[in-house]
């Protein structure tokens, strides 16, 4: 695998010199193999329990022989340096951090509750402005950032925004102009009561939206994230909405190999970017539903895994991916996948 990446790049960089642009800029593509294991037993008890006869899941680099039928599944993709924006990664010396695009306008928020409006089809910002007093400040690290399917008006142009606080363990639901925000809505939630009765708020480190459910992440260690599946809050604009933990629909543990890092959800699952350094930087996709993970996809191609990868967002037929200190927005294009 060494080798053949090791050849790729040098085709890439030969290329490159004849048709006078650089390596980043072209276009790249990979394709990564998974078991595609089906199971005929009616129920089979192990990290994942499948219930009610035949069902498919996805394990890397493992088959499992239970006289189950075994074949290869690709998830292939390619991938491109889609913008070059002067200044995106940083703005007033504060890190980029969130990234939601709908449709093509994006925003990216910075540490400190920052925000920058971007067009993405003239690749270019085209406003920034601080969020309200009440989210621009020191705490609000704006981290995670993820468009809701729900307008709060007809007239609005965009859907509410939940913006993840991960030093308060707070959410600011947010109403989207392309020259300013309002809170809509202040989220925080709280634990299950005690023997006492008594409860403490809980250490949710994103609030990420799937149609009428809200998923709460808890970061337990390093690897291991706790998934906690309640319903959305009805909007009470202005106010703050506590959300109960005893009031959750279902909860689901997902280890990995690398830290999170941010990314959204949608029908059902999960999209996460994940890994600090440049030699274990990943995509997860989890089905938070049956619990269990369907892609761990290591990047194999610099031009996706150079850099601190912030969030991944949906857009076209795959997800752009924005980076910290960087001013590259990059778009990974998936060729068999289904959102």
């Amino acid at each position: 695998m060494k080798e053949k990446h090791i050849y790729y790049m040098m085709t890439l960089l030969i290329a490159s010199l004849l048709i006078g642009c650089s390596t980043e800029d072209m276009l790249t593509s990979g394709e990564q193999t998974y078991v595609d294991t089906t199971y005929t037993y009616d129920t089979i008890i192990k990290t994942d329990t499948i219930v009610n006869g035949a069902d498919t899941i996805l394990i890397k680099d493992t088959i499992i022989h239970r006289d189950s039928i075994v074949n290869t599944h690709s998830f292939s993709y390619t991938a491109e340096v889609y913008a070059n924006i002067p200044n995106l990664g940083s703005c007033q010396e504060k890190s980029f951090q969130g990234f939601a695009a709908y449709g093509d306008i994006a925003f990216g928020f910075y540490d400190t509750g920052i925000c920058r409006c971007i067009d993405l089809n003239s690749k270019e910002i085209i406003s920034e402005f601080n969020l309200p007093d009440a989210a621009h400040h020191k705490n609000n690290h704006a981290g995670v950032a993820c468009f809701s399917e729900e307008f709060l008006t007809s007239e609005d142009e965009f859907p509410l925004l939940y913006l993840s606080s991960y030093k308060e363990y707070k959410c600011y639901v947010l109403r989207m102009f392309k020259d300013h925000a309002e809170i809509a809505q202040i989220l925080l939630t709280r634990s299950e009561p005690d023997s006492l009765g008594k409860t403490t708020k809980a250490p949710i480190v994103g609030y990420e939206p799937d149609r009428d459910k809200l998923l709460l992440k808890i970061k337990e260690s390093k690897n291991l994230y706790h998934w906690i599946t309640v319903y959305r809050p009805s909007i009470s604009f202005g106010e703050t909405c506590y959300i109960s933990l005893k009031d959750k629909i279902d909860t689901y543990d997902a280890e990995s190999s690398a830290s999170y890092n941010a990314g959204f959800v949608e029908n059902g699952k999960i999209y996460q970017l994940a890994g600090y350094t440049q030699n274990e930087r990943k995509l997860y996709i989890l089905d938070y539903i049956n619990k269990r993970t369907l892609v761990d996809l290591p990047w194999e191609h610099d031009i996706i895994s150079y850099g601190e990868q912030e969030q991944c967002t949906r857009f076209k037929e795959g997800i752009l991916i924005n980076y910290n200190k960087q001013d590259k927005l990059v778009y990974v294009k998936f060729n068999n996948w289904t959102f």
